[in-house]
């Protein structure tokens, strides 16, 4: 049974119900590895066990509590640069709290809260992303989250954001106000299976560089109204199933070179998401339906 207490000073204490035997071969969220072969005893009455390694960009240490529960501290080198996989299926965590956490020299976040389903809450206002090069999959499978605050990020130098909150089924609102995409090439299924969201604000985006936007929206089955008057560049993006299962969807901006490729790629959508909708163009040249 994993949870979260708390983050502080860089420092992560967590508590875990496992016998030695059972780190050995289980616990392996936060350092990308299999097992822990390099395990090594502290001291003599066996309370304290601690993984270090050269490899590895921070010290992992397993101490027992008077429950019989070991604590996972884990204590971040400060030039860290790889978060990726760092809470990868910690199923039961319903917390986390990064304000204290030194991220500044990090640039690989992707998979990094990857299946945490029972997250409910997670504070990002002071994480430092200014370097981050790959949020792909950051947030998949995070089922119980109903929102999330990114506003603070920096993602000027971000390539990659396919599969991002994909399957955040319960998810209800988004704030990248301040998301800089000019460098993202990959946006496929960016929102796909967010089933409870209803309004995404993604009007500032741009995917100037952005090669593939396929099923970005797919399944978004309670989505109302999309901005995407901003997706403008001078080559043809990959639209595949972008809409497929968005059945609320009653307002779409976008401009009619888009318009274009998305029913070029999808044939189908000229009958059911494109027909019998009123249009019209406005002074930014943009189809309103």
């Amino acid at each position: 049974e994993l949870y979260n207490e708390y983050i502080k000073k860089n420092k992560i204490i967590l508590t875990v119900n496992v016998n030695k035997e059972d780190i050995k071969n289980k616990i392996y969220f936060f350092d990308n590895t299999d097992n822990h072969d390099n395990l090594k005893e502290m001291n003599k009455d066996n309370t304290e066990l601690y993984i270090d390694d050269e490899k590895y960009e921070y010290q992992k240490f397993f101490e027992l509590n008077k429950e019989g529960k070991y604590n996972i501290k884990i204590i971040f080198n400060f030039f860290m640069k790889d978060c990726k996989y760092m809470f990868f299926y910690c199923e039961n965590i319903e917390s986390i709290d990064l304000s204290s956490f030194n991220s500044r020299n990090v640039e690989y976040m992707n998979q990094m809260f990857y299946g945490c389903s029972n997250l409910k809450d997670i504070k990002l206002y002071s994480l430092n992303t200014k370097n981050v090069k790959d949020m792909s999959y950051m947030f998949r499978y995070c089922n119980n989250l109903k929102s999330i605050d990114l506003s603070s990020f920096n993602t000027e130098k971000v390539e990659n954001m396919n599969f991002m909150f994909s399957n955040c089924k319960n998810l209800e609102s988004i704030n990248m106000s301040s998301f800089d995409t000019k460098n993202v090439n990959d946006m496929e299924s960016m929102f796909s299976y967010c089933e409870n969201i209803k309004e995404i604000n993604i009007s500032s985006f741009n995917i100037k560089n952005v090669k593939d936007i396929s099923s970005m929206f797919r399944n978004c089955r309670n989505l109302q109204r999309i901005n995407l008057s901003s997706f403008v560049n001078d080559f043809e993006n990959k639209t595949y199933n972008i809409f497929d299962g968005c059945d609320g969807l009653i307002n779409i901006k976008l401009n009619k070179k888009l318009k274009e490729q998305i029913i070029k790629d999808n044939p189908n959508y000229k009958d059911n998401i494109f027909n019998n909708k009123n249009i019209e163009v406005n002074s930014d040249n943009c189809f309103i339906f």
